[in-house]
């Protein structure tokens, strides 16, 4: 008889909750931009696409990063799949408030 092997779900884990975290970080950067000119104008990596260059490419930089870091350290993990679906939708949450325009336009300085 062959030996059924079950599939860890902690490398799924680790994408959700990296995937919180890049949208996370996308939200902080968008409203941070708003509140800090200094930082807006540092966030400007491309002068024809402007601040919206920084913002993405921090959130990409975020998400690529912490996805390996998690997947090696939770990959052979089991029975985190619900832990992580709640950090991953509560993180994902926070970064859509961050970006919704009422909220970044609100700590705008001019």
């Amino acid at each position: 008889m062959m030996s059924e092997e079950k599939a860890m779900d902690g490398a799924l884990a680790a994408a959700l909750i990296a995937a919180g975290i890049g949208v996370l970080t996308l939200g902080v950067v968008t409203s941070a931009a708003g509140a800090a000119l200094g930082f807006k104008d540092w966030l400007k990596w491309d002068d024809a696409v402007g601040p919206l260059s920084g913002k993405s490419s921090l959130a990409l930089i975020a998400w690529a990063t912490s996805w390996p870091l998690l997947h090696l350290a939770l990959f052979r993990r089991d029975g985190l799949l619900p832990a992580a679906i709640v950090i991953g939708v509560v993180l994902m949450v926070l970064g859509m408030i961050g970006i919704f325009p009422p909220v970044f336009e609100a700590l705008e300085v001019d």
